[in-house]
């Protein structure tokens, strides 16, 4: 199969990362539910801080953990896996169980994986990266990132594991004037660039989110029975694998996370640091006496610290740092 040939002046070797060990899988269930459980005293914030700088493993597994927490939270009570409410006995029976499945999800993503591709390229929390590929086109990796990339004499294509992109393709044309499309792969579908700027976003609850800021896209669930659906500049969608919501105004600032910004408008308190804490390598607290509170403006991405010290300036909430990694959001007191 073709290789697509990686100018070494723009585009930076593949990133190699190692895979989880199942003992620090363990590990970071065990701190999530602690922390599930309720805030940490000094000495066990500390110990979590010493625990999350020993390597990025460590860091990734803590990741994968609160992914698969938010995961948890958007399914009704009755009806969730009781894995994060557990306390005493029960705990080590709840570790195991969220260890488990952490462990499964890591397995999903390593069988999407196809032999034969090009490289891999990943972002660690917080980090974002561009690439220029083969073609010429810009690729914008945001936070907790991976993607594959695959150029050969049929298709460009990138595939999507995990994390948001932001994509500006460009012209394309191999010799005899054959242009290859350009197309963005996910597990649920994949998206036909029509010369085009657009961002496609990976969500929680298996959907995508695909946002149009120049021309055009083309949107194929994987199991949908209809035509594409066709997503103009100014529009974004969210689909599944199988059909694709209506199409709607892209909201302002979609694409700001570029220029290391989170731009929001009337966004719940508790929305906005799910969202800022995507950026950040540890865990944000918000108390339900502030989690709908509205907040309007923008804040960095690269120092999330002074983001929230910005908060806690201009709304009426207490930010507390427990340590590097542990942050609590609350009323004034």
């Amino acid at each position: 199969m073709p290789m697509m040939q990686r100018p070494e002046a723009t585009v930076p070797s593949a990133v190699a990362r190692p895979a989880l060990e199942r003992a620090v899988l363990e590990e970071a269930a065990g701190w999530l539910v602690r922390v599930r459980e309720g805030a940490l005293d000094a000495a066990e914030s500390q110990a979590l801080t010493q625990w999350l700088e020993v390597s990025e493993q460590h860091r990734r597994a803590w990741a994968l953990a609160q992914e698969m927490a938010g995961r948890f939270d958007k399914v009704p009570p009755e009806l969730a896996l009781p894995v994060l409410r557990t306390r005493g006995r029960q705990r080590r029976q709840a570790v195991g169980a969220l260890a488990a499945l952490m462990a499964v999800g890591l397995g999903v993503v390593a069988v999407r994986r196809q032999p034969g591709w090009q490289s891999d390229y990943a972002t660690a929390t917080g980090e974002r990266r561009s690439l220029v590929l083969e073609d010429g086109s810009l690729l914008e990796l945001n936070t907790r990132t991976a993607v594959d990339i695959r150029f050969d004499a049929q298709q460009r294509l990138v595939w999507l594991h995990e994390g948001e992109i932001l994509i500006q393709t460009g012209p394309d044309a191999l010799a005899g004037g054959i242009h290859r499309p350009f197309r963005v792969g996910t597990p649920h579908g994949s998206v036909r660039a029509l010369g085009t700027r657009f961002s496609v976003r990976l969500l929680d609850g298996d959907a995508v989110q695909v946002a149009v800021f120049e021309k055009a896209v083309e949107v194929e669930p994987v199991t949908a029975m209809t035509r594409p659906v066709r997503v103009e500049a100014r529009q974004q969608t969210r689909w599944s694998q199988w059909q694709a919501e209506p199409v709607q105004p892209v909201a302002d600032n979609l694409d700001a996370w570029t220029r290391g910004i989170l731009a929001v408008v009337d966004m719940r308190m508790a929305d906005f640091l799910e969202e800022i804490g995507r950026y950040h390598a540890g865990y944000i607290s918000c108390d339900a006496a502030v989690a709908d509170l509205r907040v309007t403006g923008s804040y960095r991405l690269d120092d999330v610290a002074l983001s929230l010290q910005s908060l806690a300036g201009s709304h009426p909430v207490q930010v507390r740092f427990l340590s590097r990694y542990l942050v609590r959001v609350s009323s004034v007191a």
